[in-house]
């Protein structure tokens, strides 16, 4: 069975005041694992000394994620989003490595911005 993306944008002003946590624990068990996950949140390639909460891009490879795109620290909204829609446009879907930085360079983006997106790969690339 095909595996499908997983996207999570969580900029304060998108989460639903219903919106619950989910820890690395819970991520570790999702099966299947999305063969691609999109974490343009804050800092969710930053790891965190928080009883056993760490980083969710070592959560989401642990769980089997072929690739992952995290963010190292903060960056704002609407920076994000110009951000990922460059990725998806330069085929992030099929090839996320090379789109994210096909994305970064043509992005127009402050280095600050599209420097906090990052590539985490579960296997070596080719």
């Amino acid at each position: 069975m095909p595996r499908t993306p997983l996207e999570i944008a969580t900029g304060r002003s998108f989460v639903p005041p219903t919106a619950g946590w989910i820890s690395a624990p819970e991520i570790e068990k999702l099966t299947p694992a999305p063969g691609l996950v999109v974490l343009a949140s804050c800092g969710g390639a930053a790891g965190r000394d928080d009883g056993g909460n760490g980083s969710l891009v070592a959560a989401f490879l642990d769980a089997g994620a072929d690739t992952v795109i995290g963010t190292g620290w903060s960056v704002d909204d609407a920076d994000a989003a110009r951000l990922i829609k460059a990725f998806y446009a330069h085929g992030g879907a099929t090839d996320p490595v090379r789109a994210l930085g096909a994305a970064q360079r043509s992005s127009g983006l402050a280095p600050t911005a599209w420097a906090a997106f990052e590539a985490f790969v579960s296997r070596p690339m080719r």
